[in-house]
């Protein structure tokens, strides 16, 4: 890069919000850099309020002004692929601002955190691409260009991009620091579409999904929306921030003022107001907050032309589940929104089995990033067949890098010719004790370490997997486990992630997967728990102050019977059609079946009380399932304060959770389970009479400051919210 009238390269430059004097480019852009063919260009940056800047290349010459912040932006019409290096020139009055050797053509955007930040070489044996300091040494792609990121995180956004590494090409010694991942994608590439390749790597190892995605990520999806308002609630200029601010400084300057009281009655003052906590940086660093990462390490790039993102992440969100899911979506969303391309490609990796896993989670986000893929239109690179069982880090990112490639080849430059998609389900023929599996991208199965098939487990109608034997039949698997009866399920590598040795003919494996054939409604009674059930409770429209109106009311119908057990099962569908349930069951805390429905004060049923042999199963990130010695519950019809009058363990006075203050008065009402010893809410129910608008949860309140959902009007989230209540008899 050069420029004229003493104004130097910014390479890390970050612009101040005041007017600018002087001309400067972005720090995205640079000497050696590629642009995106087929598309418009932007070039952006700074320069003098109102003046006119002009970019010239490659025989079009474009012009723009300056707004009041002197921000501009020029736009080049759409080029073809060129190899040949030019000079690209912005000026402004008597400035210049020149940059050199540019090419034009496939631009990719390279995220994630460590397996994509991994180098091809470092000092760390345990962090380097095997045999990475031999391609490094006679790695030569001239048309081949990089720029790498460097670590940055904030709760505010900035507009200039900060390099570790400016743009360079891939020569002999050169590029050891950059992304393994990246390079054998990029040189792919670059040699099945002979032209040039520019690769942009913005990654942080040991960072969540949620400090990538940018804020109209998150308003995308109704998961996201409390995480939307707290990054709302911290950016200046936003209503949000305004009204939290004053909130803030209301209850500061209250407090203030009790303080002097205290001091000047000599008495011990009270505990200040509770600090806002969207004001403080995650404990783990910046790098761990919400939209802290696309702030600084994806807009500042997001006025380029991309063809594309390769994506590999997932390790810091083990344990997420399913909800996995959406926020890989609320990613996607806002990065296209952002990058202004709604076609903007996406390919990412699923995670390689690794010992330290828990085999649960590692199943649940491999099923989150499965049923992304099939439903946002993503494509997925299945990679179980190149990890290492005993590292994180895989040291071999050719076949990840090459199989993120032949994806794109395939999807974006239509390149059938190349094998990329991974063996896929497509149905299930199933009888007693027996399945067939049909699958779409296989011609020939084949086990690839000669041993026999494993992996499988079905179950039949009692929903309890047990191992299957399989058989290879061309592009089906047959399935075989005795006393079964008719086969209802199916997964694959759930309870053995390491397990896998299915390939295709092409050599793609045969990733994680479940098959339920099972109604919406054989899946939830399977899941209730209960011989018995005595109420179906619709918790958006069943409360009615003289009498509750249950859906289904079987409470006389079992005189003198005992009860054994109680559970209590919950579904809650959000408006994007997900849904979260949970199941807790417990010895039976009364004898009387209308004291175990939803607390009224027509059965004068008050409990707030232990309850012993507790178990818990749900789909809820963050609430531990298991069986448990004790739980406490609280059931009253009435009003209740934060004071935890009970002296609960782990319990709170100056936030709703257990132990709570119950009134003898008042209709508020709550139903609310708690695992006390983990500090955990299983599910929360409480002000029953605003019905759609009452206070439902499961698992810690996500909305609002009380554990137990009070006053969170969370049920307002959901189109549906329903309790079934059951027993099992002596």
């Amino acid at each position: 890069m050069k420029k004229s009238v003493l104004i130097t390269a910014l390479a890390c430059f970050t612009w101040s919000a005041s007017v600018y004097a002087g001309l400067t480019v972005s720090g995205a852009l640079g000497d050696h850099m590629v642009l995106q063919r087929e598309m418009p260009v932007k070039i952006w940056g700074k320069a003098d309020a109102g003046s006119k800047v002009t970019v010239t290349f490659k025989g079009q010459s474009q012009s723009g002004i300056c707004d009041e912040r002197g921000k501009y932006l020029i736009e080049l019409k759409p080029m073809q692929a060129s190899a040949e290096g030019a000079e690209l020139t912005v000026t402004s009055g008597n400035e210049k601002v020149v940059l050199k050797d540019i090419l034009v053509g496939e631009v990719w955007f390279c995220s994630g955190q460590s397996n994509m930040f991994m180098p091809l070489w470092s000092s760390s044996v345990k962090y380097r691409q095997k045999n990475g300091d031999k391609i490094v040494a006679k790695a030569n792609y001239p048309q081949v260009r990089f720029a790498v990121s460097a670590l940055r995180s904030g709760f505010m956004a900035q507009e200039n991009a900060e390099l570790m590494l400016p743009w360079q090409a891939i020569q002999p010694g050169k590029s050891a620091r950059l992304s393994a991942v990246a390079y054998f994608f990029g040189t792919r590439l670059h040699e099945e579409l002979q032209v040039p390749v520019g690769l942009i790597c913005s990654s942080w190892g040991g960072t969540p999904i949620e400090t990538w995605i940018a804020p109209s990520g998150l308003a995308s999806r109704p998961e996201g929306a409390e995480l939307y308002r707290k990054v709302q609630r911290r950016t200046p200029g936003t209503s949000a921030y305004e009204s939290r601010m004053q909130e803030t400084i209301r209850a500061y300057e209250q407090y203030l003022q009790q303080l002097k009281k205290s001091y000047q009655d000599k008495t011990v003052p009270s505990v200040p107001p509770v600090f806002p906590s969207e004001y403080i940086p995650d404990k783990r660093g910046n790098h761990w907050d919400v939209a802290g990462n696309y702030n600084r390490m994806v807009k500042p790039f997001t006025p380029m032309a991309l063809r594309g993102v390769i994506w590999y992440q997932g390790c810091s969100n083990m344990g997420d589940g399913m909800s996995y899911k959406w926020k890989m979506a609320a990613l996607l969303d806002g990065w296209r929104k952002e990058f202004a391309n709604e076609k903007l490609s996406f390919y990412f990796v699923q995670l390689a089995p690794f010992r330290w896993f828990k085999k649960e989670s590692l199943a649940g986000i491999w099923e989150a990033q499965r049923t992304f893929a099939i439903e946002s239109g993503a494509k997925m690179a299945v990679i179980n067949d190149v990890g290492d069982w005993l590292d994180i880090h895989p040291a071999d990112k050719t076949q990840v890098g090459y199989r993120l490639a032949n994806l794109a080849l395939k999807y974006d430059f239509k390149r059938s010719d190349i094998p990329a998609d991974f063996p896929e389900l497509t149905g299930m023929l199933a009888g007693s004790d027996q399945a067939v599996l049909s699958f779409a991208n296989v011609k020939q199965f084949r086990a690839r370490d000669g041993k026999k098939i494993s992996g499988f487990e079905v179950a039949g109608s009692d929903a309890v997997f047990k191992p299957a034997s399989a058989t290879i039949n061309g592009a089906q698997i047959i399935l075989h486990a005795p006393n079964v009866g008719k086969i209802r399920q199916v997964r694959y590598l759930w309870s053995d992630p390491n397990a896998g040795n299915l390939s295709a003919e092409t050599g793609l494996p045969l990733g994680e997967f479940v098959f339920d054939d099972r109604s919406a409604d054989e899946i939830s009674v399977s899941r209730r728990g209960g011989k018995h059930m005595i109420y179906l409770y619709d918790m958006h429209n069943s409360w009615n102050a003289r009498k509750i109106k249950y859906t289904v009311d079987n409470s006389g119908k079992f005189p003198g019977r005992k009860i054994k057990r109680v559970y209590y099962y919950l579904e809650l569908v959000h408006k994007n059609g997900n849904m979260d349930y949970v199941c807790v069951s417990f010895d039976p805390f009364t004898g009387n079946l209308s004291q175990i429905g939803v607390p009224h004060v027509s059965h004068k049923g008050i409990f707030q009380q232990n309850v012993t042999n507790m178990e818990i199963r749900s789909n809820v990130k963050g609430l531990t399932c298991g069986k448990f010695p004790t739980g406490n519950i609280e059931f009253t019809p009435h009003n209740y304060t934060p004071v935890n009058s009970k002296t609960v363990p782990n319990a709170l006075n100056e936030k709703y959770d257990a132990g709570d203050n119950f009134l003898k008065d008042g209709a508020y009402g709550c139903m609310q389970v708690h695992n006390y010893a983990l500090k955990e809410t299983v599910f929360g129910y409480s002000g029953f009479i605003r019905k759609k608008s009452a206070d439902i949860g499961i698992g810690n309140a996500t909305i609002g400051n009380n554990p137990d959902w009070t006053h969170s009007q969370s049920g307002a989230n959901y189109i549906k919210a329903n309790m079934w209540i059951s027993v099992d008899f002596l």
